[in-house]
């Protein structure tokens, strides 16, 4: 199966090599950055000076949608489970994950689910400390706005976003980036579950393709955020699943950039495309469903 990928990028998607790094001490000058108004198209943060960029969640759960019209609440992970999770590491991956829970429910918009797990959600990030981000206003104004798919996607990125920076500012990294990781887990069940029944589906195969840089940042913002080394189990199963995303081919075309000196913004124009064979997508599925259950059990 041969499967072909081309966009143009906005500031920034891992740099297309190794994980792109930076010096802090520059920041005034020159640098790769994204348009953080458009949540439509993709999410920046940094760890540690590392720009870590990955496809918007909504773009993802607009995706879903697309293939398959129908809800399917046996995807979710079951709200009844919140209160077993009683370690900030289990916490914060579960976060991750009933925080694309709550995407998927509003992408589709089943209000008793979408109730359901804005309450998990309120309760677990009360236990973590992340208030701020997910606060009374948060709650108010995403039930105010169940009939707006789009409003209710919006609301959430900007809560997760918010918590992301609390979380950086407060020293605590190692929350954000398992908070990140279980979101991240989650989307990709999505994705493979729906590619079971859609092999042949350019698009989805394509968003599976493109996170085969994303898993490498992802590594290595676990590894350097690794408290106590308690993530050392989760780290050994991404590392297993990047051998898989490894046979993927990611052929890369150079265009030149453009920049824009006053705002100090470059703009890269290249192309990629991916070969994927279905072997290699079976072996992702699987190894995704596994990682999944690790991180929900």
């Amino acid at each position: 199966m041969k499967t072909t990928y081309k966009f143009t990028l906005v500031c920034g998607i891992l740099a297309l090599t190794v994980a792109c790094t930076s010096n802090t001490a520059n920041t005034d000058k020159e640098h790769i950055t994204v348009d953080q108004e458009n949540v439509d198209k993709t999410l920046n943060t940094r760890f540690n000076g590392r720009i870590f960029s990955v496809p918007s969640p909504i773009l993802t759960m607009t995706l879903l949608r697309k293939i398959e019209p129908t809800f399917k609440a046996s995807l979710l992970n079951n709200v009844s489970k919140v209160d077993s999770y009683q370690t900030e590491y289990k916490r914060a991956l579960n976060l991750g994950i009933y925080g694309a829970d709550l995407g998927y429910s509003s992408i589709y918009m089943e209000k008793k689910q979408i109730m359901d797990y804005i309450v998990t959600v309120e309760k677990i990030t009360k236990s973590l400390g992340l208030e701020s981000a997910f606060d009374k206003s948060f709650f108010e104004r995403y039930q105010k706005h169940t009939d707006n798919t789009d409003s209710m996607m919006h609301i959430v990125s900007e809560a997760f976003k918010n918590a992301d920076l609390f979380l950086k500012n407060d020293n605590r990294k190692t929350v954000s980036s398992l908070i990140l990781a279980g979101g991240w887990v989650e989307s990709m069940h999505f994705a493979t579950s729906l590619m079971k029944n859609n092999k042949n589906d350019k698009e989805l195969i394509d968003r599976v393709g493109e996170q085969k840089q994303t898993l490498q940042t992802l590594i290595a913002v676990l590894e350097e955020n690794n408290k106590n080394n308690e993530s050392d189990q989760l780290i050994q199963s991404f590392r297993d699943l990047k051998t898989s995303f490894d046979q993927i081919l990611m052929n890369y075309k150079y265009a030149e950039p453009t920049t824009d000196a006053k705002k100090h913004i470059t703009t890269l124009n290249h192309d990629i495309s991916f070969d994927v064979q279905s072997a290699t997508l079976n072996e992702i599925t699987e190894k995704i469903t596994k990682l999944r259950t690790h991180i929900i059990n």
